[in-house]
């Protein structure tokens, strides 16, 4: 909480929502008292921000390793291709080294040797 407090005490006066309507969600009394503000609201959840074409990838630490997002965009407000990479996708690559030769039973202590969640492994 004091690493918080800190963080709000460095922030500056103002609002802290980025003034532009193309990408932020007109106010909710806004949006419930006028007309002009309901269908921003509702054009903007529908038809998503639009971007320009392109792709990216963007990536941040998660707790096992690189969590990243691969995304292409055909300029439209719904990306037409996104990818995640999980942190454990890099922890499956020694699972054909390391199984072959074990029984059923060892494969859940080597999910957890090697830090596997389970959950990515639908890939």
């Amino acid at each position: 909480m004091r690493i918080l407090e800190q963080a709000m005490d460095l922030l500056p006066a103002g609002p802290v929502l980025v003034d532009d309507a193309r990408v932020a969600l007109p106010l909710k009394r806004e949006v419930y008292n006028t007309i002009e503000s309901m269908i921003a609201h509702f054009k903007l959840i529908m038809d998503g921000i639009v971007v320009p074409p392109g792709e990216i990838y963007s990536f941040t630490e998660g707790g096992n390793g690189e969590l990243g997002f691969y995304i292409v965009s055909d300029g439209t407000g719904r990306p037409c291709k996104c990818r995640v990479r999980p942190p454990c996708f890099a922890n499956l690559a020694v699972l054909n080294q390391v199984l072959p030769g074990l029984f059923v039973a060892d494969v859940v202590p080597t999910f957890g040797m090697i830090n596997m969640i389970g959950g990515e492994c639908d890939r």
